[in-house]
C-alpha cells in the first residue's frame, strides 16, 4: 500500500508542538501574537468511545436534540444505510446544531457540551467508517492570479492592485507535478483565477495530459465558470475533478458578493454542467459573511446534498480590505473592526484581545459544526481541512480533521507568487507548507495498523506506529523567509 498518500487523521497532537514552535510569520485572523484561549485543542478533542455503551451514552444528547434515538445509534454498528448519511435530517434539526451557545457564553457552553461531544464523536465515527484513519493527501498549486472576474470579497479580484499578476509557465508546472508525484502525493489540483480562452484552455489540456502521462498523478481543476465544451475537452484531456464554489446558496447573498453579471442561476449552472462532463464535483461556501445567518447555513448543507457533490470545502470568512464584501462587513462589526487595526498597530486593548479571541473561538466553532453537519448529512463526501481555518487555529486543519475532515490540500505554489495569490488577508499559507520553515517542517504524518482509539501520554509515542517524514531539501525552489 502506498502510504505517503495519506495522513493520520486520529493523531494529529503529533504536530502540535511544531505548529508552536513554528516563527509566526504571519498575524492570525482575529487574534494577538497568539492564538485565543477559547480555541479548542486537539489533546482535548473527544475519542471515539471504544465500548459500544460508552458511545451510545455519548451519542444520547445530539439524538435526544434531534428525536432520532434509533437512527443515530444505529451508526455505532456501521450499518450500511447510513453509509450515505443521515439523508433525511432536516433544516430545523441543523439549524439547531448551528445555534446552539458558543464559548463566550460560559454557562450556555457547558450545558451543551454533550450534545457538541455527541456531535464530534458521530462525525468522527461515521468519517472512520467510510474512509478509516487515513487522510487523502492532494497538493495544491495556484498557477495563475490572472482573473477576468470582480468578485466582491476576493484578494485576486480583476480591479484590485495586485503587485504582480502571474502566470506559471508549463515546465513549473511540470515540475511541481514531478516533485509531488516524487512525494507520492495521489492528486494535484490546479488552481487559477477565471480566464475563458482557447489559448487557455490549449495550454491547460496540453498541460494536464503530460501531468497524467509523466507522473501518474490524477489531476483536479479550479478554473471556475466556463462553457461546456471547455469542460468536456479538460476532462477528454484527464482531469478528474473539479472544484466551483458556491459561495452560498442563498441567491440574494450571492449577489452581495458579486457583480450582477455573476449571477447565481449561471454558478448553479456550471455546477450541473460539470457533473454531465463527467467531472467529480466539488463545491463550498464561505461562512460568517455579512448578512448571513444560521439558516442559510443549514440552506447551504441541503444544497450539498441536493446537488450530490464529492467534495465540499468550507471556511470562516476572512476579510480582505478594500473590497466591498469587507466593507459590508466593518459596517455590521464596527467593534470588531476596531480591534482589528488596533492589534495590527500593537495598540489593542484588554477588552479588544478579549473581543477578538471570542470572534476568533466563534467562527471556529461554527465551521466545524458546518463539518461536523455535513458528514452526518452526507456519509461518504469527501470534505477538506481548509487553509482558511489555520488562520485563526494554529492547529485548526488539524480539529477539522476529527470533526468530518478528511482532505489534506498542502499548497505547492512557489513562494516568490505565493504571495501573490492571497484570496484574502492573513492567507497563512506560507506559514502551514513551506518545507523549510523552522528547518524542516513537518508535513505528512502517517499510521499502520492503528487499532485502538487511544491517543498516547507522548505526542510521539509509538501507539500504532506513527511515521513522520520531513520534506527533503530538494525541493524546486527557495522556499526561505
Amino acid at each position: 500500500m502506498n502510504m505517503q498518500r495519506f495522513v493520520c487523521r486520529r493523531l494529529p497532537c503529533a504536530i502540535h508542538r511544531l505548529h508552536q514552535d513554528v516563527p509566526k510569520r504571519f498575524h492570525l485572523s482575529f487574534a494577538t501574537q497568539r492564538p485565543s484561549p477559547l480555541l479548542p485543542s486537539t489533546k482535548d478533542e473527544a475519542r471515539i468511545p471504544r465500548r459500544n455503551e460508552e458511545l451510545c451514552e455519548r451519542l444520547s444528547p445530539l439524538a435526544d436534540l434531534w428525536g432520532l434515538p434509533n437512527h443515530l445509534m444505529s451508526l455505532q454498528n456501521d450499518d450500511p444505510e447510513y453509509h450515505h448519511g443521515l439523508s433525511f435530517l432536516s433544516k430545523d434539526q441543523l439549524a439547531s446544531v448551528l445555534s446552539l451557545p458558543f464559548p463566550d457564553d460560559k454557562t450556555g457552553w457547558e450545558e451543551t457540551a454533550s450534545i457538541r461531544n455527541g456531535l464530534y464523536t458521530a462525525a468522527n465515527l461515521l468519517t472512520t467508517q467510510q474512509f478509516g484513519d487515513k487522510v487523502h493527501y492532494r497538493g495544491l498549486l495556484e498557477f495563475s492570479n490572472i482573473c477576468r472576474n470582480d468578485c466582491n470579497y476576493c484578494g485576486i479580484r480583476k480591479s484590485f492592485k495586485v503587485p504582480n499578476r502571474y502566470k506559471l509557465d508549463e515546465a513549473t508546472i511540470l515540475q511541481v507535478a514531478h516533485w509531488s508525484a516524487g512525494r507520492q502525493y495521489g492528486s494535484i489540483m490546479l488552481q487559477s483565477g477565471e480566464v475563458v480562452t482557447p489559448q487557455r484552455l490549449r495550454f491547460l489540456c496540453k498541460v494536464i495530459r503530460r501531468i497524467v502521462k509523466e507522473t501518474g498523478l490524477g489531476v483536479s481543476l479550479s478554473v471556475g465558470e466556463l462553457p461546456d465544451d471547455y469542460y468536456e475537452k479538460l476532462r477528454q484531456a484527464g482531469a478528474k475533478r473539479y472544484l466551483l464554489r458556491i459561495e452560498t446558496s442563498n441567491p440574494t447573498l450571492f449577489a452581495q458578493l458579486h457583480p450582477p453579471e455573476q449571477t447565481f442561476e449561471a454558478r448553479l449552472d456550471r455546477l450541473r454542467a460539470l457533473e454531465r462532463a463527467d467531472f467529480m464535483v466539488g463545491t463550498g461556501i464561505m461562512i460568517g459573511l455579512p448578512g448571513q445567518t444560521t439558516l442559510d447555513l443549514a440552506d447551504d448543507l441541503l444544497f450539498f446534498q441536493r446537488e450530490s457533490v464529492d467534495m465540499i470545502g468550507m471556511g470562516p470568512y476572512i476579510l480582505q480590505r478594500g473590497t466591498p464584501t469587507a466593507d459590508d462587513w466593518i459596517k455590521e462589526h464596527p467593534d470588531l473592526s476596531r480591534a482589528l487595526v488596533a492589534k495590527e498597530m500593537g495598540e489593542a486593548s484588554p477588552g479588544q484581545i478579549e473581543l477578538l479571541d471570542v470572534q476568533a473561538a466563534r467562527m471556529f466553532e461554527l465551521t466545524t459544526r458546518m463539518v461536523a453537519l455535513s458528514r452526518l448529512l452526507l456519509g461518504d463526501v469527501n470534505i477538506a481541512a481548509t487553509t482558511a481555518l489555520q488562520t485563526i487555529h494554529p492547529t485548526g486543519r488539524e480539529v477539522a480533521l476529527m470533526r468530518g475532515a478528511n482532505i489534506l490540500m498542502p499548497i505547492l505554489t512557489p513562494t516568490d507568487h505565493r504571495a501573490h495569490y492571497q484570496l484574502y488577508e492573513e492567507d497563512a499559507s506560507g506559514l502551514l507548507d513551506d518545507p523549510t520553515t523552522n528547518g524542516s517542517f513537518l508535513v505528512e504524518i502517517f499510521t499502520f495498523f492503528l487499532k485502538e482509539n487511544k491517543w498516547p501520554e507522548n505526542m510521539f509515542a509509538q501507539t500504532g506506529k506513527i511515521l513522520l517524514v520531513r520534506m527533503s531539501s530538494d525541493y524546486p525552489w527557495d522556499l526561505k523567509d
